[in-house]
């Protein structure tokens, strides 16, 4: 990230009291701002990346993408073991059985309203500052990158996926682009989709190739494969990955180097730590790093059907990413790792699937697929694999490489949409009322337009 001074700390305290939303606010929208508040205290362009730098801050905040997201999301799935877990918000997850006084919910939507505040800040108030055309487009183009991105994370934990009705006319989420913070209704999930997409397709356009730890032309293109496969949109989503791939600016790491603290050949974006300096130091993802570690009273553990294919085979990966029920990829020596949430690996997976479900150039999906399990400690896959033997060996390997970054959930949802109605996930038909989150107290207080998600449970 852009050196952190000072002043960003001192920035970042007046930001968090100006525009955090507060308990009794709605998701996305802060106490009243006053333009003028705001506006006295922006006094140069620099003070505009000040508030982006505090943005991606929020975004690696441990009630979000540094570790809740990934931890609630797998905790509704099929692949964690609550057994030990003492946290009750965790269990409500585990059970299917959040509610409105959820304060897992409350703090995710908080601080993922706040990163789109302040960006949503950074992009009102930019045409007051004399910019090059090289930062105003950063600017634009990373705001809309993590609009977009925080956007997506909470609407596939609080909505039912695309897909679910022909039309996508089901309930989405309201979509905030401006500060004009007045209650809005919720979008359908095809409108909602559409926000996301019209975002990352304008970062696209906007963001360098290059941009330091900062998200860049690919981190865009990665996340709409993500959004597209999420949508079984396999034309759009092999496209994109290809844009990430084929530029040949990442390469496949090690196991264990995908998460390390030094960063990774294959992450094209990263949750960043900074360290050296006490006054600075902050453990981007270190609340998933902890979740999971086996030294805690009450880890998160592995279901044990989950590991028994990999343990069997004796595979490198069985062995970096696995110990009995306990997933060991985030633990170092460091005591904490970066985080991507977009790397080569998943792009890989994704395109090797999508060439299959569209009847591409199989050779290359093979070739893919092949790539992860020589890194995995298994033989490559067979040279006479047809599409639908690719398509079951590449989710396959979704499930093992993504364990614990919060993908298995949204892919059996995907499935279900795709092929398989009746799908059960633990025990519970996959669409069932407590397969979504519940919007929290304050945000349905906040939003009197906003209509709470349906209650239930999965019984």
């Amino acid at each position: 990230m852009r050196p952190i001074r000072i002043f960003t700390i001192l920035f970042s305290m007046l930001l968090f009291a100006l525009l955090l939303p507060s308990c009794g606010d709605e998701f996305l929208e802060p106490e009243n701002i006053q333009t003028e508040q705001v506006d006295n205290f922006l006094k140069t362009k620099e003070d505009l990346f000040e508030i982006l730098n505090s943005a991606y801050r929020g975004l690696a905040e441990g009630n979000f993408m540094g570790g809740t997201v990934q931890i609630t999301t797998d905790l509704m799935a099929d692949d964690a073991d609550a057994s030990l877990i003492a946290n009750a918000d965790w269990l409500k997850h585990y059970n299917r059985r959040t509610d409105i006084f959820t304060s897992t919910t409350r703090n995710m939507m908080q601080t993922g309203g706040t990163v789109t505040n302040r960006v949503n800040q950074v992009m009102t108030f930019m045409d007051q500052f004399e910019l090059t055309d090289a930062e105003r487009n950063r600017l634009e183009g990373e705001s809309r990158f993590l609009r977009a991105l925080g956007h997506f994370e909470l609407l596939r934990l609080f909505t039912l996926p695309f897909g679910y009705t022909p039309d996508n006319s089901h309930a989405g989420m309201s979509y905030y682009t401006t500060i004009d913070w007045g209650a809005q209704p919720r979008l359908t999930v095809r409108e909602s989709y559409d926000s996301i997409l019209n975002d990352l397709n304008r970062a696209v356009e906007l963001l360098p190739e290059e941009n330091g730890n900062y998200a860049n032309r690919f981190a865009a293109h990665g996340y709409l494969a993500k959004v597209y496969f999420q949508m079984n949109d396999f034309e759009n989503a092999l496209f994109h990955a290809d844009q990430v791939i084929g530029s040949g600016r990442y390469q496949l790491d090690t196991l264990k180097g995908r998460f390390s603290l030094s960063g990774s050949p294959e992450a094209v974006f990263s949750l960043i730590n900074t360290t050296g300096d006490p006054a600075f130091d902050f453990n981007a993802a270190g609340e998933l790093y902890n979740a999971w570690n086996p030294v805690n009273t009450n880890p998160l553990l592995l279901d044990d059907g989950f590991f028994v294919e990999e343990s069997a085979s004796d595979t490198t990966r069985g062995r970096l990413f696995y110990s009995g029920n306990n997933l060991i990829k985030f633990q170092n020596e460091a005591n904490r790792i970066q985080l991507p949430l977009v790397h080569l690996t998943e792009l890989l997976l994704i395109r090797a699937e999508c060439l299959a479900e569209t009847g591409g150039d199989l050779q290359q999906a093979r070739d893919d697929i092949s790539e992860i399990l020589l890194r995995s400690g298994q033989p490559p896959i067979a040279q006479a694999s047809g599409a639908e033997e690719i398509i079951r060996i590449a989710r396959r390997e979704r499930r093992y490489e993504l364990a614990g970054e919060g993908n298995r959930f949204h892919e059996l949802k995907r499935i279900a949409v795709l092929e398989d109605p009746d799908l059960i996930i633990r025990g519970a038909l996959w669409d069932c009322p407590g397969m979504i989150c519940q919007f929290p107290d304050n945000e349905l207080a906040g939003n009197p337009d906003l209509d709470p998600n349906p209650e239930g449970g999965c019984d």
